[in-house]
């Protein structure tokens, strides 16, 4: 049973994370934070990642186990956030690390200003496992707020700039407006989460090193990464899973909606250009239309896909993405 008075919950999915587990553990204890409980999700683990979690449970009541059979991090994730009892919540990957002093850090930003709902820092991404903990003690800690709105168009825009997860400290209040990560999406769930927080909620940065992502082989964007000329299809989903319907459906500038707009035809042209084929590029135009139903290709867009589906040119794409696209987006807005 998770207690009702613990004042920071950390939520850590588990896939066959058995070698990071104890130092994962370790790390938080060393953020010296008085009252806080950690919960472990097993995400349908099949090395000794559940006894790991086990033992620890048994040395240190703070420690909690769940599990989780539906794969991927948002139902792992979401699992923990139903379960968690924290004021404040933490989401934590088992191979990162936190720097020294980190979360202490981001609990103060909260505690001092009411109004911002979220608080994130800077993260290291490195291949090798060790590194100097301390040297976020180094950082000027400069903070900024922005208001509602601000970094969700931002982040739609530019999603390199988005911090890491373990980046940010949330309050408990979030969840009750975004119910958690969206579950049918195995990659790129955490930077739809994000953009709907900076959409929805008021957000400050702080100039602090938060956490150390440690790009392992084994680990999910280390894998996707390895396949750099078919990232745009495994962007794709999320823009129609996720994109396209919050832009419908909840209250976005007319700015949000027209980048997702942008994002979806930009798409739909460049994986036309990277489909060998001519009959598998007309199979994949189509395949387009229906899945983005109810919205419509303007005739405008779909003369230029139909070109590239013809002529797979990568000067007619050129063109297309950075004239004809933009071009028809300010005619869009101006009507």
């Amino acid at each position: 049973m998770i207690e009702k008075n613990n004042n920071i919950s950390f939520i850590i999915p588990v896939f066959n994370g058995a070698s990071f587990i104890e130092d994962a553990y370790t790390n938080i204890i060393n953020q010296k934070i008085l009252n806080f409980e950690i919960i472990f999700i097993d995400n349908n683990s099949t090395d000794n990642s559940v006894s790991k979690i086990l033992a620890l449970r048994l040395k240190d009541d703070r420690v909690h186990f769940l599990t989780e059979k539906r794969q991927g991090a948002a139902a792992a994730r979401n699992k923990g956030i139903k379960e968690a009892k924290g004021e404040f919540i933490h989401f934590f990957d088992v191979d990162d690390k936190l720097f020294d002093g980190a979360i202490n850090v981001l609990k103060k930003v909260l505690a001092e200003y009411p109004k911002v709902m979220s608080v994130f820092g800077k993260s290291i991404r490195t291949n090798h496992k060790n590194i100097d903990l301390s040297i976020g003690k180094q950082d000027s800690n400069e903070l900024r707020v922005y208001n509602n709105g601000e970094l969700g168009i931002l982040w739609l825009k530019h999603k390199s700039k988005l911090a890491g997860t373990p980046s940010f400290l949330h309050r408990r209040k979030v969840f009750k407006k975004i119910k958690g990560f969206q579950e049918d999406l195995l990659i790129g769930e955490d930077a739809f989460f994000h953009v709907q927080l900076g959409n929805e909620f008021c957000i400050a940065s702080i100039n602090r090193h938060i956490f150390h992502y440690y790009r392992h082989a084994s680990s999910t964007i280390a894998r996707e990464n390895k396949r750099e000329s078919e990232k745009i299809f495994t962007y794709w989903p999320q823009t129609i899973k996720a994109y396209l319907p919050y832009s419908k459906t909840t209250k976005v500038s007319e700015e949000f909606k027209l980048e997702v707009l942008k994002q979806i035809y930009g798409s739909m042209g460049k994986m036309i250009l990277l489909t060998n084929g001519f009959r598998n590029r007309v199979k994949l135009k189509n395949k387009f239309i229906q899945e983005i139903t109810p919205l419509k290709v303007p005739v405008f867009i779909n003369m230029f896909l139909q070109l590239l589906v013809l002529t797979k040119s990568y000067w007619l794409y050129k063109l297309y993405v950075y004239y004809i696209l933009d071009f028809y987006i300010k005619q869009f807005n101006k009507n």
